[in-house]
């Protein structure tokens, strides 16, 4: 039985490739944007300004609808 999960762990765990893909590090904190805590005014930026497809953000609106 041991000898079995040995076997099976060995294979998780050499089955991960070298080129597998490694997550890419958080933003600095200072790049985060946190609304204020009292108001109602928020800064926003256009899809357009954060170079996304607006084709496809239209589309995900219109499935979430």
């Amino acid at each position: 039985m041991k000898y079995l999960i040995f076997v099976i762990t060995a294979a998780i765990l050499f089955s991960c490739k070298k080129d597998d893909v490694i997550p890419q590090p958080l933003p600095p904190a200072d790049e985060y944007y946190y609304p204020p805590l009292t108001g109602d005014i928020w800064d926003t930026k256009t899809a357009a300004s954060l170079n996304w497809d607006q084709v496809k953000l239209q589309e995900a609106f219109d499935f979430a609808a």
